[in-house]
C-alpha cells in the first residue's frame, strides 16, 4: 500500500511540475531580453557575474520564452562553484516556475 501511495504521490507531483513547465514554454520574452534579466537580478539579488552568466546562457540556449529563462537561471547554476549558490540559483529556478501571470509579464514585456 505505501509503495502504491508514494508512486500515486509522485506521478502527481511529476504532473503539476511538468504542467508549470509547459506554461512557461507559452510565454514569449517579446522586450529586450536583456532588460527582461536585468529585472530578474534586481528581483532576485543576483549579482553582476551572475546577471551576465545567466544573459550569457540565455543567449547560449537561444530560446527567448519563460522556459528558456527559468532554463537560463538553472544552467548557469551548474557552473557556479559555490555549492551553496548554485542551490539558491536552483531554488530561483524553480520560484520563477511558481510565478504568476503578472509577475511573468513583467519580465516576458521589459523594454
Amino acid at each position: 500500500m505505501r509503495d502504491t501511495v508514494q508512486a500515486a504521490v509522485s506521478q502527481a507531483t511529476f504532473s503539476l511540475i511538468a504542467e508549470r513547465m509547459r506554461k512557461t514554454m507559452g510565454i514569449k520574452l517579446v522586450g529586450d531580453p536583456v532588460k527582461s534579466v536585468e529585472r530578474l537580478a534586481v528581483k532576485y539579488l543576483l549579482q553582476e557575474h551572475e546577471k551576465a552568466g545567466v544573459l550569457r546562457t540565455l543567449i547560449k540556449d537561444g530560446d527567448l520564452t519563460g522556459f528558456g529563462l527559468v532554463n537560463a537561471v538553472t544552467g548557469y547554476a551548474q557552473e557556479v562553484d559555490l555549492y551553496d549558490r548554485s542551490t539558491e540559483l536552483e531554488a530561483i529556478g524553480g520560484r520563477l516556475l511558481d510565478q504568476g501571470a503578472k509577475e511573468w509579464s513583467e519580465l516576458a514585456e521589459a523594454a
